[in-house]
């Protein structure tokens, strides 16, 4: 018997929404996805994310290229996996850090400069 769509709304989580703003910063930093849930970027200008690893959110090269406005949603792929991502202007690269950067003593490591806004994380559930 088909749900009613009262039913499927509360199945389906409200999409988690990461701002980008002006200076290519999100907030969250950090955000979660439930199972079954899905994310969506309200960015300030137009803007290209890459993502490690690739694939997740249909980035088929690791690149998300955002428009200005809402994008998306974007639902994740895979489950059970943290997405690192960074955030740059159209036509520039960048690197996300790894997952587990943040366990990482920053102290240890002399003479490296960290990438801007490489530290951003997506944990799907």
């Amino acid at each position: 018997m088909a749900q009613s769509s009262a039913l499927r709304q509360a199945a389906d989580p409200a999409p988690t929404h990461i701002t980008i703003n002006s200076n290519n910063v999100p907030n969250p930093k950090n955000a979660d996805v439930p199972s079954g849930g899905s994310v969506q970027f309200n960015a300030a200008n137009a803007c290209w994310l890459y993502f490690a690893p690739t694939g997740v959110f249909g980035d088929a090269n690791g690149r998300l290229e955002l428009s200005q406005g809402n994008n998306g949603p974007f639902y994740p792929g895979q489950s059970n996996v943290t997405v690192s991502y960074c955030v740059t202007a159209p036509n520039t690269t960048c690197t996300p850090l790894a997952a587990n950067f943040a366990a990482t003593n920053v102290a240890s490591i002399e003479g490296s400069k960290l990438p801007a806004g490489g530290g951003n994380t997506i944990h799907v559930g």
